[in-house]
């Protein structure tokens, strides 16, 4: 099984005993910060120039062709001011380098925007990088040293910075700054409810987990280390026969259910997707009317904001496809195709309540590859029509969107959930019904 790269949080405050020297530490932080932003936004623009046509490629220093990643470092290190060689180096081609070949492509095309940094962070490698676990007043904690600071804060930031922190500490002396103390070394803040992310950093911290390179960064106000890891998940015992249906609904975002048993898992809530789409849709109203535009070409253009708000909320609901899988041992997924049926119409935002089915099928499918998990797309021909129980497919079974009543065997007065009955069938679609949908058991029933 390949190997899952995944991100911790861990909140961390400097943890030198000293107050002068600590204050003076916060306040080096915030230079070594905005200089690793600067420089590394210059790094993504000489990546991005680069790759024109026809600009020569020849380092400066020894005037040869080399490598963009080898010129871009040589500019950078002739920039910094304080940043260390081996954190521009992380910076340039582990950082800055990546983001732009990620969206390389689709920024040329105008499909996305230019990357650049915006939080105040600073990149480190994972190689040097100490954790130990130290446990403080019976919660786990982790004291962790960053590689590429061992001479921090160096003379420089310790000049610029000392009559600041004499106003404060009159009794401050630089000068009795030990070399021991001069590495940046921080401590971690867990509480007693983040056991799930404290239990990530001891695995790192006896090896179970491979520590990649990671950043420092300003989150809130508050410093937060973004610890990257990778590891390989444990084989999961899956039965191919045992099918998990997926139906996008309008009132559950995402309902999920087995192809031989009741239970089932509805994901999301309406009303949250429904208030977020007004909200972003007023935004953009308000916009477009500063603007002097609202045409129909106008209304669907998605704002940087939203298409995150869109990529936060798909990842939580993926995720809790994928819980659902594995808590049932389901080593498939049937979700609807709906690019078929949507080809060529205009997207409505009224009547859809999910933005990119696309998008949630594109998430959905990587997180099962790494669990073996197949996906296979299904016709949604009258599955939302087809009674679960009987099979009998009719247009009246469903008369309100969120309730289904077989008109054959179903009870008046006791409607099953419209969405849930759907992903049934989905789950329970196999031969033909997989390509060409379920066909109706009555000549008036429409066809979806």
């Amino acid at each position: 099984m390949a190997e899952v790269t995944k991100v911790v949080k861990v909140p961390v405050a400097l943890a030198d005993d000293d107050a002068a020297l600590r204050l003076l530490k916060y306040r080096a932080l915030d230079d070594l910060m905005s200089e690793a932003r600067y420089l590394g936004n210059m790094a993504i623009r000489y990546s991005l120039a680069f790759r024109l046509h026809g600009i020569a490629k020849v380092d400066p220093r020894t005037g040869k062709d080399a490598a963009p990643d080898t010129i871009i470092y040589g500019i950078l290190a002739k920039e910094r001011k304080f940043l260390s060689a081996a954190v521009i180096a992380t910076l340039a081609r582990n950082f800055a380098g990546k983001m732009v070949r990620t969206v390389d492509r689709d920024a040329w095309a105008g499909r996305k925007s230019l990357p650049t940094f915006r939080a105040l962070f600073i990149p480190f490698r994972h190689q040097d990088t100490k954790i130990e676990e130290t446990p403080v007043k019976g919660v786990r904690q982790f004291a962790i040293a960053p590689a590429g600071f061992a001479d921090f804060p160096h003379a420089d930031l310790i000049a610029k910075h000392t009559k600041g922190v004499k106003e404060k500490h009159a009794e401050f002396d630089p000068a009795s700054i030990a070399p021991e103390q001069r590495r940046l070394r921080l401590l971690s803040r867990f509480s007693w409810k983040d056991d799930g992310a404290a239990e990530v950093v001891a695995r790192i911290q006896r090896g179970e987990y491979k520590l990649c390179d990671s950043q420092l960064r300003k989150d809130d106000g508050e410093l937060m280390l973004f610890l990257t890891y990778k590891f390989t998940p444990p084989p999961v015992k899956l039965d191919p026969a045992k099918v998990c249906g997926v139906d996008l609904g309008v009132v559950i975002p995402a309902v999920c259910a087995l192809n031989d048993g009741p239970q089932r898992a509805n994901l999301g809530n309406g009303a949250d997707v429904w208030a977020a789409r007004s909200k972003f849709r007023a935004e953009r109203r308000r916009a477009q009317r500063r603007l002097g535009l609202y045409t129909r070409s106008q209304q669907w253009q998605r704002s940087e904001k939203e298409d995150r708000w869109i990529q936060t909320y798909y990842h939580a609901l993926t995720r809790g496809v994928i819980k659902f899988c594995l808590q049932h041992g389901c080593g498939t997924i049937h979700m609807e195709d709906l690019e078929a049926l949507r080809a060529g119409q205009q997207e409505d935002e009224y009547q859809r309540l999910m933005w990119m089915p696309s998008k949630f099928h594109t998430l959905l499918a990587y997180k099962a590859k790494e669990l073996g998990i197949e996906i296979i797309k299904i016709n949604p021909r009258n599955s939302s029509r087809r009674c679960s129980a009987c099979g009998h497919t009719q247009k009246e079974n469903r008369p309100e969107q969120n309730k289904f009543i077989c008109l054959k065997c179903g009870d008046p007065q006791k409607p099953v959930n419209a969405d849930w009955n759907a992903a049934k069938n989905l789950a329970l679609a196999s031969g033909d019904v997989i390509k060409h949908g379920y066909p109706a058991s009555a000549p008036e029933a429409n066809s979806l």
